[in-house]
């Protein structure tokens, strides 16, 4: 028998991992003759295109985020608005938006399995009263998609265990951050892979640009900083190659500034948003990643379905189940911009070693191919809401 699940996010059609993992995994849920629900509590003010099912409903609870009358408070000497005018906006908006999210939690019974994948978004369905005490309320389910020792360094982990402690189940991205949870406060913490965002995918090695890709946003925690400090190491030894940085975000006009200071804004492209992942990384010869801490870069497992290699930060476990290093890829410390350059041009000298570690990347990763992670969804949903 099917399940009828709600996925909830702070929002649904955003650049972002969660974003990307949500709508595959709604796809994969559907396909398999489930009901299933994207709610976001925010509307996105720069929405993607995702691909969904069709079977898949999506709605959105807020079509402005607090961000927004925050910023209009700020910039009041400019504008001249009325402050008191901006939070009684607010405050309307506020009141109207819990009163859809109150909706939607009353039309969850006691055979809905609700999906919170942000803690922001679990604090707002708490503050709408998903969890009060009914013999009808649905099974909730959180989940959080960083990592450990990023919950420790953002100071949210006592967040996430006080939180997390009121659902009926909390899953993290692999064993070792399900251990590290359960030890902080969370004894009955599970675990789940994340699925591929792409379908396998067809490749030919000569077809290959000589193209180093990243896709990420162009953020601060994403440490592209040093991926161009690193590029600017090795460019003039490979002066036909070019460093493709895929993303939008706050850090672009900077990044770019950097670029010209370093001397290789000649070899380094910035192409906004990727519309097409697969085409992206399809001409792409070397994926790379610069994060200190991430919970499961989906982005690496993307590059591997393409057949190619990643060089990457050792950002925590889930980086290291995605990467068997100098066998699929190559891990470099973090913080290291000089041994992160090293191993680039490890790669970039050896189209044999590129052909190499990518066609072992294809491999190994489609053990966390949607068709086979969805199962061990349906595993959970089972012991959960056990059905006769």
């Amino acid at each position: 028998m099917p399940y009828s699940i709600v996925l909830v996010a702070d929002d649904i059609e955003a650049l972002g991992g969660v974003q990307r993992f949500a709508n595959i995994l709604s796809t994969g849920l559907a396909e398999r003759g489930h009901r299933v629900s994207l709610l976001g509590i925010n509307k996105s003010t720069d929405p993607m295109q995702y691909r969904r099912h069709s079977s898949v409903q999506t709605d959105s609870i807020y079509a402005l985020p607090y961000s927004h009358f925050r910023q209009r408070v700020d910039n009041i000497s400019t504008t001249h608005e009325d402050e008191a005018e901006i939070w009684h906006e607010h405050r309307l908006a506020t009141e109207a938006g819990q009163l859809r999210l109150q909706q939607h939690i009353a039309s969850w019974g006691p055979e809905t399995i609700v999906v919170v994948l942000q803690i922001s978004a679990l604090i707002a369905l708490q503050k709408a009263g998903l969890l009060e005490t009914r013999p009808d309320r649905p099974r909730v389910i959180a989940q959080y998609h960083g990592s450990f020792d990023y919950a420790q360094a953002r100071g949210v982990l006592p967040r996430i265990v006080d939180e997390f402690s009121a659902v009926d189940l909390q899953l993290f991205l692999t064993e070792e951050y399900a251990r590290q949870f359960a030890e902080a406060g969370l004894p009955d913490a599970g675990y789940v892979h994340n699925p591929n965002t792409l379908p396998p995918q067809t490749f030919d090695a000569a077809q290959r640009e000589q193209t180093v890709v990243s896709l990420s946003r162009l953020h601060e925690e994403k440490s592209l900083d040093e991926l161009l400090t690193a590029w600017s190491l090795i460019s003039e030894e490979f002066p036909s190659w070019t460093l493709a940085l895929y993303g939008a975000g706050p850090e672009r006009s900077a990044l770019e500034l950097l670029a010209a200071e370093l001397g290789i804004a000649g070899s380094v492209k910035f192409c906004g948003v990727a519309t097409d992942l697969a085409d992206s990384l399809g001409k792409a010869s070397i994926n790379v990643l610069t994060s200190h801490r991430e919970g499961w870069p989906l982005v690496v497992a993307e590059a591997a379905v393409c057949g190619i290699p990643t060089v990457a930060y050792d950002a925590g476990h889930g980086l290291q189940r995605l990467i068997a290093d100098s066998r699929t890829g190559i891990i470099v410390p973090t913080y290291q911009p000089e041994d992160f350059a090293k191993a680039l041009s490890t790669l970039m000298g050896s189209s044999e070693l590129r052909r190499t570690l990518g066609e072992r990347a294809a491999q190994e990763i489609s053990q966390y191919s949607l068709e086979n992670v969805i199962p061990q969804w349906e595993a959970i949903f089972e012991a959960l809401l056990p059905q006769s």
